[in-house]
């Protein structure tokens, strides 16, 4: 991810510590930012909002005019850090998954 997009994604450091990361990409046409991520120890700081607001402008730069997120459920408490930022729950998306993984345990011969 980062190679791919090494002008959105980021991290935090704390002397020798990486405290907090985020990935952005843009695909041209919609952008997604993945695993913003800050170490316990420092939420509640101000970090996470540093990250995303960089990544958003850094995707502004690139063209994007939508970013589009997703929450795990086993991380809803998330939920209002995002609204305070301005983002919204979607009602007209559904997300689907494709476990490559899977595909991979089963082999097909011709």
């Amino acid at each position: 991810m980062i190679n791919d997009n090494p002008d959105t994604c980021f991290y935090l450091k704390k002397n020798s510590e990486i405290v907090g990361t985020i990935f952005g990409a843009f695909n041209g046409r919609r952008a997604w930012i993945y695993h913003l991520c800050i170490h316990p120890k420092y939420q509640k700081q101000g970090l996470g909002t540093l990250l995303v607001r960089k990544v958003e402008d850094e995707l502004k730069k690139k063209g994007a005019t939508k970013i589009l997120l997703s929450v795990s459920v086993v991380n809803l408490k998330i939920i209002p850090f995002y609204l305070k930022l301005g983002y919204k729950m979607m009602n007209d998306l559904v997300t689907f998954e494709n476990d490559l993984w899977r595909e991979k345990q089963i082999s097909v011969r011709g």
